[in-house]
């Protein structure tokens, strides 16, 4: 069933306005990566929703989660004695924090958070 000649100019409006809006993104995209404004206040500054403009936009990189590329202490003798605390029948079920606390008052001048990645890392259990 081909259209009929009354829906042509229906047609060519919405052509243009694809067209348009193709354009319209790939300026919002352009201005976004140049000035960095946020997502709020470009649709605010083209006259569209939000949601259009953070569609066409896309994700920051900087949001997206990155893996480590280096191990999270080179410390062998750090990663030892974390294990080993981990590893002991009193200590099984002891998290990061109570980890770092042993590790403390054995002398280590250790981070809580490098204790944590640690553990992380070597699937110690509760972290």
């Amino acid at each position: 069933m081909s259209p009929s000649w009354n829906s042509w100019p229906a047609i060519r409006r919405w052509r243009f306005a694809l067209k348009k809006n193709e354009r319209l993104e790939l300026t919002v995209r352009t201005v976004r990566h140049q000035s960095g404004l946020s997502v709020r206040r470009l649709a605010r500054c083209f006259e569209v929703p939000v949601a259009c403009a953070a569609r066409w936009v896309g994700p920051l990189r900087s949001s997206s989660s990155r893996r480590r590329s280096r191990p999270v202490s080179g410390r062998a003798d750090l990663r030892a004695a974390v294990r080993e605390l981990c590893l002991q029948d009193r200590c099984r079920t002891y998290g990061y924090r109570r980890i770092w606390a042993l590790l403390r008052r054995r002398g280590w001048q250790v981070e809580r958070k490098t204790v944590h990645r640690i553990m992380r890392e070597s699937w110690c259990s509760g972290c």
